[in-house]
């Protein structure tokens, strides 16, 4: 379910061609690894404060991150908080390599 959420997130928000995908082939049930592009960020944490329904509520938060690391690859991940009002954990699940112009375009929208 993480891989598919981070998948769609990363494809809706950036388009299909701003990055080289590594999780359709988990997602189609082609490899067993799923425990290297996904996994937990932090244990459970003290809920935030009871949100009241509304229509510019957010229980949930998405964000999408370029990482860099001296003489690697850069990879883009996508971190998951689920109904962070119940004090839920936080997941990161790395969706593939991006382009030099993605890594730009995300680094500008974070100034």
């Amino acid at each position: 379910m993480l891989a598919k959420i981070a998948h769609s997130i990363a494809v809706g928000w950036l388009g299909i061609s701003a990055y080289e995908h590594l999780l359709p082939p988990l997602i189609l049930g082609n490899d067993p690894n799923i425990g290297y592009p996904v996994g937990g960020a932090e244990g459970p944490t003290e809920p935030d404060p009871p949100i009241p329904y509304g229509p510019k509520t957010h229980h949930h938060t998405l964000k999408v991150i370029p990482m860099s690391s001296p003489g690697k690859r850069d990879i883009l991940a996508v971190n998951i908080r689920l109904f962070k009002h119940i004090g839920t954990p936080s997941y990161w699940v790395i969706v593939g390599f991006p382009t030099m112009e993605t890594v730009a375009r995300l680094k500008d929208t974070s100034d």
